[in-house]
């Protein structure tokens, strides 16, 4: 087998749906399906090749084209963040100091350990990350479009709509596994159709879509065991199994793994999935619908003798279906999950000589320019952690929703409510007592004068009610500008009630 890399530099915003959906935000993927390199290349291949090459070419599984996954400082590319990974409710996991870097100390990985009990956690779900430790989060954009009427050439009525896209001028990196089977003339037009300019994604002839890419030789992948009978498959990439009569298994067992597996150790095991049906630009149509395990699963198993190396050279070329496309890529006991978390240290910033350094000027210009400078990073920090309770209220909605069992109805505070607690956030510094007027807290209760807020969730402590969650979260002791914060969650939360569809989502814990 053959390996390549290709390096993919955006030039242009590049539009990739994460699903079907036409209702909300639009949701877009944070990384390259390799589905959209096997289409590029076929559209540029597929009528020059015999009916033979094609099939082996683009459906037999001999060629796959990988994700392509965002590069971090160093020019590596990210793993996708484990699902294995906790952290403690509240608490954030990036370093203070450098929120690019991990804080491994803050991290529980649950396939070696067992949670503590009364310790609340949740489930690092976002980004990717590099074995050193670093973060990456790839850019994103979301654009507000409107059709065009032919006859006045004015906005069409009832025509608007919205692209959520990555933002131009990152770089990602995709593997492609050639196997020997395939001829080297056939091999050598594959790299070419890849080379240079490429157009990718949706709304490709409207200032989206274009990419340069670059075609290196790599090394072959090798996955190597140490012999043990234990043995943890963490997901790269999405992957589509099936049971033995062909329909789609969400819960990997002993005979679709293609492995000697004795058990699945559910307990150690972490997997989310999704459902979607890719877009065939030459059909003009959707492919059929699959159900895939989301890539950052983790798989424990217990094998009923060790690894081989047949099973080794199996497993490289992926597991299950559609592997042309970049599914079933797997590692097997990598390091992140093996051992502790990464802990890197932040780099120190050289020392800067008074001598060398040009005396700053000091006038109103610069004054502003430092405090935008200064307003900038707060603002990054306060939409990071407005992110976090974002999560943990959509927990909260869905807690109280079971409790009350009413799974599919929204049972808390909704836009009204939100609607208030933004416009105090904008008006207000000192926002606790603002809030508690606001949820009704008259000494460790609340008033009956406000149901919503005093939803009981069924969990304890500080989330036993959404009030009592949200003078917690905005006591001022969390080192974090209160008001700002507030102000951008209300939002998200004011969009997220308007559609209770999120209560049955189904990328949720399995």
């Amino acid at each position: 087998m053959k390996r390549f890399r290709i390096e993919l530099h955006l030039l242009e915003d590049l539009v990739l749906p994460a699903g079907l959906a036409t209702a909300g935000a639009p949701r877009n993927l944070d990384y390259i399906p390799g589905a959209a390199l096997l289409g590029c290349c076929a559209a540029r291949l597929y009528r020059r090749l015999s009916r033979d090459e094609a099939f082996r070419v683009f459906h037999s599984g001999a060629v796959r084209f990988g994700n392509g996954r965002p590069l971090d400082s160093h020019g590596n590319p990210g793993l996708p963040m484990p699902l294995a990974w906790h952290v403690e409710k509240g608490r954030s996991y990036r370093q203070e100091a450098a929120p690019n870097l991990l804080d491994g100390s803050a991290v529980v990985n649950l396939t070696g350990t067992r949670a503590e009990p009364g310790r609340q956690l949740r489930q690092l779900r976002e980004g990717f990350i590099s074995p050193e430790g670093e973060i990456i989060v790839p850019e994103t954009v979301f654009r507000l479009k409107t059709a065009i009427d032919p006859a006045s050439g004015t906005a069409a009525e009832a025509q608007l709509f919205g692209y959520g896209s990555l933002r131009a001028g990152q770089r990602f990196l995709a593997w492609l596994d050639i196997d020997d089977e395939i001829a080297q003339e056939t091999e050598d037009k594959i790299r070419e159709s890849l080379t240079g300019t490429l157009r990718l994604g949706r709304s490709r002839s409207a200032q989206y879509g274009t990419v340069q890419a670059e075609v290196t030789a790599g090394e072959p992948p090798v996955l190597q065991t140490g012999g043990d009978t234990t043995l943890r498959l963490f997901l790269l990439s999405d992957m589509a199994l099936c049971d033995s009569y062909g329909q789609p298994c969400l819960l990997p067992a002993a005979g679709n793994l293609g492995l000697p597996v004795d058990e699945v150790v559910w307990e150690q095991s972490f997997l989310r999935h999704r459902t979607y049906s890719p877009y065939n630009a030459t059909w003009r149509c959707r492919d059929q619908e699959r159900q895939v395990i989301c890539q950052g699963s983790v798989l424990t198993l217990y094998l009923k003798r060790p690894l081989d190396r047949d099973d080794c050279e199996r497993l490289a070329k992926g597991v299950g279906l559609h592997r042309q496309h970049g599914l079933g890529q797997v590692l097997v006991d990598p390091d992140l999950l093996c051992g502790e978390p990464p802990r890197p240290k932040p780099v120190a910033e050289k020392p800067v000589d008074d001598h060398d350094q040009e005396k700053q000027p000091d006038n109103l210009l610069v004054r502003f320019l430092v405090a935008q400078q200064k307003a900038a990073g707060t603002r990054g920090h306060s939409h990071e952690r407005a992110e976090e309770l974002f999560q943990e209220l959509r927990d909260l909605y869905r807690a109280a929703a079971g409790y009350a069992g009413l799974e599919r109805e929204l049972v808390g505070p909704g836009k009204s409510q939100w609607s208030r607690v933004m416009e105090t956030a904008k008006r207000t510094d000192d926002l606790h007592p603002a809030l508690q007027d606001i949820v009704g807290l008259e000494g460790e209760s609340l008033r009956i004068g406000d149901d919503a807020w005093a939803v009981p969730t069924g969990l304890p402590g500080h989330q036993r009610n959404f009030g009592c969650w949200l003078l917690y979260c905005f006591d001022g002791t969390h080192g974090y500008d209160c008001s700002a914060v507030a102000s951008l969650l209300a939002r998200k939360a004011m969009n997220l009630v308007e559609d209770p569809a999120f209560l049955t989502d189904k990328e949720v814990l399995s």
